[in-house]
């Protein structure tokens, strides 16, 4: 068994490699890891501002702030709360487009990784599955099915 992260904040490679499907940052994606000396503990009101944790409470008050890392180059916070954040993104989808949104894109853009990039293979198969990443294996797979595929000689692969 593999051990959580007892120190959950951005730039534990433990905790990183838990929250992004058992994925690791390569050394050259480093560079954001300095910004959360600028993130603060908490916000309006003694809110918590926490590292890429997701819960949601009902009503009209928001209890808490999350943020992670978003395609190893930027940080991205929320809302903890579905119905604020959904009211964010309504009203982002629907407002006028400005020259820093655009500028973000690009940056985005100009300058993503595809953390689920496939590792060069060992050799051919006939039949391959690939299997869902840990956070929704069990909810999405059907054990029969893949049990008759591997009897008829399928090769499993996780994406990582």
């Amino acid at each position: 068994m593999k051990k959580l992260a007892d120190n959950d904040e951005l730039g534990n490679p433990v905790a990183h490699f838990f929250k992004s499907g058992n994925v690791l940052r390569t050394s050259d994606q480093h560079g954001l890891i300095d910004l959360k000396n600028f993130i603060p503990k908490t916000w309006d009101k003694g809110t918590k501002v926490e590292y890429d944790l997701w819960y949601s409470f009902d009503g009209d008050k928001i209890h808490g702030y999350v943020y992670t890392d978003l395609l190893t180059q930027f940080l991205y916070m929320r809302v903890a709360s579905e119905k604020f954040a959904s009211e964010a993104m309504e009203k982002a989808a629907t407002s006028e487009i400005t020259e820093e949104g655009e500028a973000a894109f690009e940056a985005i853009k100009s300058s993503t990784k595809d953390k689920y990039r496939l590792r060069s293979s060992r050799g051919q198969h006939d039949f391959v599955v690939f299997l869902p990443g840990t956070n929704i294996l069990n909810k999405v797979i059907d054990c029969k099915k893949i049990d008759n595929a591997v009897r008829q000689g399928a090769k499993l692969s996780a994406i990582r």
